[in-house]
């Protein structure tokens, strides 16, 4: 709260002081004096009911001559010189007020702080949390590049696997029909050597049995020269 300019104060004053004309109805404060007496009646003849400390605030229900017929804080009633009384609360009054009012802007400017000094706490919080995330994300993407080479890799191997699994089965049925046919021409190679052999075989009988006859013609013809 802010103190009032330097002419509203004056101005208060000479009113004060000249005791100006009569006040509307309502609230007024005791002016700086440390006591002030409220009367029974308008007019110092009349008896003191208690004394008033400054800067109490009077609720003002009647002007006379003057004098001001105000509420008390406790319920009860009081004549006071209206001169004594202010719109305003006492400067010193005002002045505790702003100081107190500063008192709370600062604690709450504190408080403030607090949360402000929190609230950047947790947005660098949020920032390195932001950077781990990007840095995570982009170790994600290099392993999905990663894992997308290898499985387009995976379905070339794949591919490459089913053409050597056809060459393999080429390969063996073809073996398997050489291996027949190498048994076919063994077993072949077999018999001709069989043969063969029972045609020297039955050659050679022949010739143990024709030869010598033919040996024996000879001696004989031979034997007659």
């Amino acid at each position: 709260m802010l103190l009032p300019p330097l002419t509203a104060l004056l101005a208060a004053a000479v009113l004060a002081l000249a005791g100006a004309g009569a006040w509307a109805q309502g609230d007024r404060y005791v002016t700086d004096q440390l006591k002030l007496e409220a009367r029974t009646g308008p007019g110092i003849s009349h008896r003191i009911v208690r004394m008033v400390d400054s800067g109490t605030r009077l609720d003002v229900r009647e002007e006379q001559d003057g004098w001001s017929r105000v509420g008390l804080p406790d319920g009860g009633e009081g004549w006071i010189l209206s001169r004594y009384l202010m719109s305003e609360a006492p400067a010193r009054e005002r002045l505790q007020g702003a100081l107190a009012e500063l008192e709370r802007m600062r604690d709450e400017m504190g408080s403030r702080n607090t949360q402000l000094n929190a609230l950047q706490a947790e947005t660098e919080a949020l920032r390195e949390d932001r950077d781990s995330f990007a840095s995570k994300l982009e170790v994600l993407a290099h392993e999905l590049a990663a894992l997308k080479q290898t499985a387009s890799g995976a379905v070339a191997l794949q591919e490459r696997n089913r053409t050597l699994e056809a060459q393999v089965t080429a390969a063996t049925q073809k073996y398997a029909l050489l291996h027949e046919n190498h048994t076919v021409l063994r077993d072949a190679r077999g018999r001709d050597w069989f043969v063969a052999g029972a045609g020297v075989l039955l050659g050679g009988i022949i010739l143990g049995v024709v030869i010598p006859r033919i040996r024996w013609k000879r001696r004989r013809g031979w034997g007659e020269l």
